[in-house]
């Protein structure tokens, strides 16, 4: 598939399939809080954070204090199980307690060497910094330079120092006085306040939180991939999509009581448009991704349950789930097929088998369970096919 910027990508392409696989791995995270009912009342949170996994891009949650984002941060960062780096901010934090502290024993022979850390340790993948509204304004800039370049200067060798970072997460409990600036910087807010559903009140006081042990298999390579087709997937939108967009575009001020939305918060939103249909298995995005955009195109928290809610109304009125007769079908056309298959169209089907199980779980009640469980020994079957080789034809 191409789009008006000539830039084409096929859905056979190897790279997009480890991307697939990637968000794939990363979804089960989801999947896992959701399935066992770990932070009731908090999907927006996890919502966002795996919107922000799937597209490497930044996430702020905003809520009062014991609203469980450090919690579930945490259980992110453990179930990724690669490098993370967890940091609380204080008045007194520094640059320093970001990116790692000068070696004394180079100071005393009059050098500058710098025992990189935090922020700028190799492998460090994810990074959690909490209550930014109580750091120096300075030291927040710090860290927002290095979330967005993903360099840090290296004073010993004059050249930027490349980070291994690809999702930051932050959260803020009370308002920032300089609140616009702080947020324009990251991609996706979640304003969310105590519990109110009675039902989940219920299930959070009865729940057990354990810390998350590694559950993915997600390298720091597929992490770099995943952002490199990220982006080619964001110009590849189908004109319905693009139109859709438009609209959006040309009504979001008045919706909103005028708020501006930057040139650069569109395309951004685009790209977490991108990392959900990557999660789906497709090379454009489509109209249903942009559901993605709630947490995206508001700055103003005042204004962030009327985006949502347009937004919702929007996407709803022009799509919907594949039903479950067409998953139905392409659960039969992969079983009576994969026997046959080659390594590359093993490879495929395994992707498609996994996408069809996490869109019937994502469905909620609409889904079908047992379909579900279907897709997963049929995903199970092809790792099996593959692993010794493929077709015995």
């Amino acid at each position: 598939m191409s789009n008006s910027n000539g830039i084409a990508i096929q859905d056979t392409c190897p790279e997009f399939l480890r991307a697939v696989k990637t968000c794939s791995e990363i979804t089960k995270i989801y999947i896992e809080m959701v399935k066992n009912s770990l932070f009731p009342g908090r999907l927006d949170i996890m919502r966002a954070i795996t919107y922000g996994l799937c597209s490497g891009e930044h996430v702020m949650l905003m809520s009062p204090p014991g609203t469980g984002k450090s919690t579930i941060a945490r259980y992110f960062a453990d179930a990724m199980g690669l490098g993370t780096f967890v940091y609380p901010m204080g008045a007194n934090s520094t640059w320093d307690d970001l990116y790692g502290y000068l070696d004394p024993e180079a100071a005393i022979a009059g050098k500058i060497r710098r025992s990189w850390g935090g922020l700028a340790r190799s492998g460090v993948v994810l990074s959690f910094l909490d209550e930014m509204d109580k750091a120096p304004a300075s030291v927040r800039n710090y860290a927002l330079a290095g979330m967005e370049e993903r360099t840090v200067w290296d004073p010993e060798t004059q050249i930027e120092r490349p980070l291994d970072l690809h999702t930051m997460i932050s959260a803020v409990n009370t308002t920032i006085e300089d609140t616009e600036a702080l947020l324009n910087r990251y991609t996706l807010l979640v304003k969310s306040g105590y519990i109110t559903d009675p039902r989940d009140f219920r299930k959070m006081r009865h729940s057990i939180r354990p810390r998350a042990t590694k559950m993915v298999d997600v390298s720091l390579d597929d992490l770099s991939n995943l952002r490199t087709v990220v982006a080619r997937v964001a110009v590849n939108e189908t004109d319905e999509t693009s139109n859709f967009v438009d609209m959006l575009w040309a009504n979001i001020k008045s919706v909103s009581g005028g708020e501006e939305i930057s040139d650069r918060l569109w395309q951004r939103a685009g790209v977490i448009a991108a990392g959900r249909a990557i999660s789906e298995g497709r090379v454009a995005p489509s109209i249903a991704d942009w559901c993605t955009a709630e947490f995206v195109l508001w700055r103003d928290p005042d204004n962030q349950e009327k985006i949502a809610s347009w937004i919702a109304s929007c996407v709803a009125d022009a799509t919907e789930f594949p039903s479950i007769e067409e998953l139905k079908e392409k659960y039969d056309d992969i079983l009576t097929s994969y026997q046959g298959m080659d390594l590359a169209e093993l490879g495929r089907a395994e992707v498609m088998s996994t996408v069809c199980r996490n869109t019937l779980l994502r469905m909620g009640p609409r889904g079908d369970r047992n379909l579900a469980s279907s897709f997963a020994s049929l995903t199970a079957a092809i790792q099996a096919k593959i692993a010794i080789g493929g077709s015995d034809e």
